[in-house]
Formats: C-alpha cells, sequence, structure tokens
C-alpha cells in the first residue's frame, strides 16, 4: 500500500484537494445516522458535474452544425464503479471499496476508528456488474491517478455524499485556482459507457487488459511531447495501448463529448478484443481513404451512437464546435459514398442495430434492429477472417450469423450514388464489387496475384504496379494503396521491389498471414529496392502484400517474385 498511497499523494496534488465548500474541491455533505458500535460505517453517493453539449439538429438534418457545452446546466451523475478509500487524519487506508451502478458506496471501518476522510480515486474497482478495468490518469505528472477527498468527520455521521464540480460558471469561464474536480470521472464515465455496451453484447471484460485513460487540463491540439499534454488530439495509440484525451478549456476538451470518448475507446476495442489492421490519420466525411481506416473511424460513430443511443455526433470545443447526424440518408450527406467513406459505415453499422422506422430524410425503409450480440459475433468473424478488417470483412460477418443478403441490400443502396460511388459487395476480399470512387487502380480491391507467385510460374518477369499519389503528406488515402493476395504453396518466396526513378523511397511493404501482420519494409531515402524474404509458405494460408505510396507523386514501380 505505501507505493499506492504515494501515487495517491501526486495525483492529488494535481487537483487540489480542499474542504468543505470550497470552489477547488468536492462538496459533502453529512447525514446523522446510526452505526453499530462494533463496525462504524460510512455510507452516501458520490456524483460529479457532467456538462451535456447541446445543438439544434435532429436525425432529419442534413447538413452539420454547431455544438456547445451547456455550462449553466451541469447534470449530477454518479461516480459508477469507482474506487473509493477512507482515510485516517495521517492518509492511512482504513478501508476500500467501489461504488456501485449508481454511485452509490458502503465503507466498513475497523472498531475504535476516530476521524476519517473520504477519496475517491480515478479508477474502476472490481464490483457486481462490472469486473473491467478502466484508469484515467495524468500524462503530465507521470501517469498519477486523480483523486478528491473530503473533510474529516466521524464516522458517527454514518452518511457522506461528495458532489465533485465542473470547475466552470454558468458562462463556461474557470475562475483563477477553480480546479476541475468533475474532469477526470466525466472522462471515466464515457470510457465505462462504452465498455458497459460491449459487455451487454456478450465481450466478458475480465479477458481484456486494464484500459489506461491519459486526460490532463495541459492536453492540447498540439503536436510534440505527450507527457507534456501536446497530444495533437483525442486518439487512441497502439504503440503503448492508451486513450490520450484532449482538455485544455482554451482550445479543445473532449472529456465530457462523449461521442469522441466512445469513439476513441471502440479503437481500443478493435485493438484488443478484435483485430485492426492498418493505421491511422487525418480523415473526415467525404474522404476516400484506406478501407482498414474507413472501416475503423465509421465503426468507431457508429458504435458511440449506439451507446449512447443519440444518432447525433457532437464534438465541443473552445469556439462552435460541430455535429452531424448519422442517421442522414448518406446520399444527402456524404459527396463520396462507399467502401472507402468512413461516413458510408457509420451509417450502415448503425442501421443495422438502432430501432426501425423510416430513416431520416429519405425514403429508406430501415426494417433492421439487430440485436447488439449480432455485432459482436460479426467482428468476431473478422478478427479470424484472413482478410483486413475493412466494410467488406464485416458484412461477410454478418452473414455469417445468420444476416439474409436480402436484408442487407437496402443497406447498400442507400449508400451507393452511382456507377463509382457506393458499395455492392457483402465478400470478405470485396469479390464482385464494382465501385471504384473514380480511381482507375482502385479496383479489384484485392489483386489475386497467386498465379504469379507460384513456384511454377517460370516466367518470373516483373509486375507493373501504379500507386496514385497521396493527397496529403498522411498515407491513407485510399489511391495511394494497393492490396495483392496469394494463396501459400509451402515454398520459399522473395519479393523485390524495383523504385522507378520517380518513386526512390516512396513505397513501402507490409505483409500480412491470415490477416495479421508479420512485418513490413520501410525503405530509407533515397533507396533502390525494398525485399521481403518469406522463409516458407504455409499451404493453404492466405497473405497478402500491401503496397503504400508516400509521396505526393504518382508512382510505379515493378514487383518481382523470386523463388
Amino acid at each position: 500500500m505505501n507505493v499506492f498511497k504515494r501515487l495517491c499523494a501526486t495525483a492529488l496534488c494535481t487537483v487540489a484537494i480542499a474542504g468543505c465548500g470550497s470552489d477547488s474541491g468536492p462538496l459533502f455533505s453529512t447525514t446523522s445516522g446510526s452505526t453499530s458500535a462494533d463496525s462504524p460505517q460510512l455510507t452516501g453517493t458520490i456524483r460529479y458535474q457532467r456538462l451535456l453539449p447541446g445543438t439544434n439538429l435532429t436525425a432529419d438534418s442534413p447538413q452539420r452544425g454547431q455544438s456547445r457545452l451547456d455550462f449553466a446546466h451541469p447534470v449530477a451523475s454518479g461516480c459508477r464503479f469507482v474506487h473509493v478509500q477512507a482515510l485516517d487524519a495521517a492518509n492511512n487506508v482504513l478501508a476500500e471499496t467501489a461504488t456501485n451502478a449508481q454511485g452509490s458506496y458502503r465503507l466498513v471501518l475497523p472498531n475504535g476508528t476516530g476521524q476519517v476522510k473520504v477519496r475517491v480515486l480515478s479508477e474502476t474497482f472490481p464490483v457486481a456488474g462490472f469486473q473491467g478495468g478502466i484508469r484515467v490518469q495524468d500524462n503530465t505528472r507521470n501517469g498519477a491517478l486523480y483523486g478528491s477527498d473530503s473533510s474529516l468527520v466521524e464516522p458517527s455521521v454514518g452518511q457522506l455524499d461528495m458532489l465533485l464540480p465542473s470547475g466552470y460558471d454558468a458562462q463556461g469561464v474557470q475562475a483563477e485556482g477553480a480546479v476541475r474536480s468533475a474532469s477526470p470521472f466525466a472522462c471515466l464515465d464515457g470510457i465505462l459507457t462504452g465498455y458497459l455496451f460491449w459487455v451487454s453484447a456478450g465481450v466478458d471484460p475480465t479477458t481484456l487488459p486494464r484500459c489506461v485513460t491519459n486526460w490532463s487540463e495541459l492536453n492540447r491540439n498540439t503536436k510534440g511531447d505527450t507527457n507534456t499534454g501536446a497530444i495533437e488530439t483525442s486518439h487512441f495509440t497502439s504503440g503503448t495501448n492508451q486513450l490520450f484525451i484532449l482538455g485544455d478549456k482554451n482550445t479543445d476538451t473532449d472529456e465530457h463529448d462523449w461521442h469522441v470518448m466512445v469513439h476513441e475507446f471502440g479503437h481500443w476495442i478493435q485493438f484488443n478484443r478484435f483485430r485492426a489492421n492498418g493505421g491511422g490519420g487525418n480523415h473526415g466525411s467525404g474522404d476516400i481513404k484506406d478501407p482498414r481506416l474507413a472501416f475503423g473511424e465509421g465503426f468507431g460513430n457508429a458504435t458511440g451512437g449506439l451507446a449512447l443511443n443519440d444518432p447525433i455526433y457532437r464534438d465541443t470545443d473552445s469556439g462552435n464546435g460541430s455535429c452531424h447526424s448519422m442517421e442522414r440518408n448518406l446520399s444527402l450527406s456524404d459527396p463520396n459514398p462507399g467502401w472507402f467513406s468512413e461516413a458510408s459505415v457509420e451509417a450502415m453499422i448503425l442501421d443495422l442495430f438502432d430501432p426501425v422506422g423510416l430513416e431520416a430524410g429519405s425514403n429508406f425503409q430501415d426494417n433492421l434492429a439487430l440485436p447488439v450480440t449480432r455485432l459482436r459475433e460479426a467482428m468476431d468473424y473478422q478478427k479470424a477472417s484472413p482478410a483486413l478488417t475493412t466494410i467488406f470483412s464485416f458484412l461477410a460477418g454478418l452473414r455469417a450469423n445468420g444476416v439474409l443478403l436480402s436484408d442487407l441490400e437496402p443497406l447498400l443502396a442507400s449508400v451507393t450514388i452511382n456507377a463509382n460511388f457506393g458499395i455492392n459487395s457483402v465478400d470478405d476480399f470485396a469479390a464482385g464489387e464494382t465501385h471504384s470512387a473514380g480511381v482507375d487502380t482502385a479496383l479489384p480491391v484485392y489483386l489475386d496475384v497467386t498465379s504469379l507467385v507460384s513456384r511454377a510460374n517460370s516466367d518470373q518477369q516483373p509486375v507493373s504496379l501504379s500507386l496514385k499519389r497521396q493527397l496529403s503528406t498522411v498515407d491513407n488515402w485510399m489511391q495511394g494503396n494497393k492490396l495483392w493476395k496469394f494463396i501459400g504453396d509451402g515454398q520459399p518466396l522473395g519479393v523485390l521491389i524495383q523504385n522507378s526513378t520517380s518513386a526512390v523511397g516512396n513505397v513501402n511493404l507490409e505483409v500480412y498471414e491470415d490477416g495479421r501482420s508479420i512485418g513490413s519494409r520501410v525503405p530509407a531515402t533515397p533507396t533502390t529496392d525494398v525485399v521481403w524474404l518469406f522463409p516458407t509458405t504455409v499451404p493453404g494460408r492466405v497473405y497478402i502484400l500491401d503496397f503504400t505510396n508516400q509521396g505526393q507523386t504518382d508512382t510505379t514501380v515493378q514487383v518481382l517474385f523470386e523463388h
């Protein structure tokens, strides 16, 4: 316990724990009650002030809108399943427990306990109803926990309730010295909402690692050292398996924007429980992105809408913020719908599992309201598929779990507007897909090169591969990526990429075996060749070669398979 107490003390410095009635600390009240002389107890409820984002948009709204936090009307929300301690005047831990789903707690104290205070910590504690683990920590203070204390009271008071203030006045001004005690607990509660959604879908939380979330008032939209708060944006990073959430009141705070919170948790659950292929990067509605990115981002938005039972995606900031309806028919709200569009993905997933009815702003009749267990089943199928994590393997997962093609066809039609923009395949590897987004290198989504890779092929001539330029420095535009697949035959294989003069150092290669990355080669600049060597390939196993053009110029390379 000594180490744990030391960490708590560090975290408490960050929230400036203060006494009863202080603007910068928790407000608390006591109620006299009777306790047994043999087992004194403290009970109560711990709440925080949650700020709700507002907007005048409805599910019918085709346009984007503004969204601001309502500082004047905070809502007292229970701190669910959080760690609560009773401490004596010397900060020795006397008892600990967890709050329940309403934020209530009961602490049984040792006999003869003198004055005691209650401390609430920004982490969940195992309790009936939730056995998972969430920790909200301060990335600018070596990962310290946040905590809030009551003042010292006599155990005889019986009941002690706490309210953690937002730290803002009705106009959204944080007074000098005021502490946003509610913020880390709003952050935790938002993550918990996403977590409980997946528990309801059949995910066993005891099989998952602790979800570590980094929040700080210093976390700002600046790129740099995350230990100083320069996190660039709220995001999930697979390298550390952690979430980072914006908190700088002068630019953008996200702890009360639960669509953002559940979206980022969606990346975490996809990585830790299911499977996520491909990286992140800048993205937005109307972008024509790599289908793995489009799926991951649309999946996060849609599951946020389902978990919150709210189809209006809201993201506030220090200005006007933004929001949009995920219910709106894509032909009216997304200029580039299809398998490469995150907006198409979010609309399809939301429609599959939300209540039935006439979709807002369209003549499309939504007759599906699948149980959320089917969502988990489709994601489990995708995890086991040899294909990568795109909308195609997700739709194939639905079909494998009993959803009829006739049920999916109206959804496919809702995100199809012409020959170039839409989706018509429900096959893992996008067999039969005809929509190219107007990019002449887009189809087929997976080029089958098994015959070229075969040892029986004695031609051994290089194969020309054309990759379009990236539209920005972020290498996740669909036109700059190409997927080739082949079936292993048990023989060794080498892959040699010969760069053209315009492609020196541009082309990366990542290799997947049955859907899981087994490595990549990132060429230095300048370079002439990228070589990948398979000591052997497993007969019958699916391999995918992922070529990425990193440059802002069209690139042609020659690919040679060597046995």
